[in-house]
């Protein structure tokens, strides 16, 4: 688990979760393969990413970006 500005990234079998204080489910981020990850924000809306292929850990730089204010 890793702290992502107020949320907590989890993995969980494939898939990582954000959670938010009250350990409530706020986004899902999935892999999709091939650099493409789609995560579901904590506004409800769908994005797609296209990671860059020297980062190191693209969950975390995902839920950064869907984080960031």
């Amino acid at each position: 688990m890793v702290k992502v500005g107020d949320c907590t990234l989890v993995p969980f079998g494939g898939l990582w979760f954000l959670t938010d204080a009250d350990d409530r489910l706020v986004s899902t981020i999935l892999d999709m393969g091939e650099g493409t990850w789609r995560a579901r924000t904590p506004e409800g809306s769908a994005r797609t990413f296209e990671v860059p292929p020297d980062v190191a850990d693209p969950p975390l730089w995902v839920a950064r970006e869907i984080t960031a204010a």
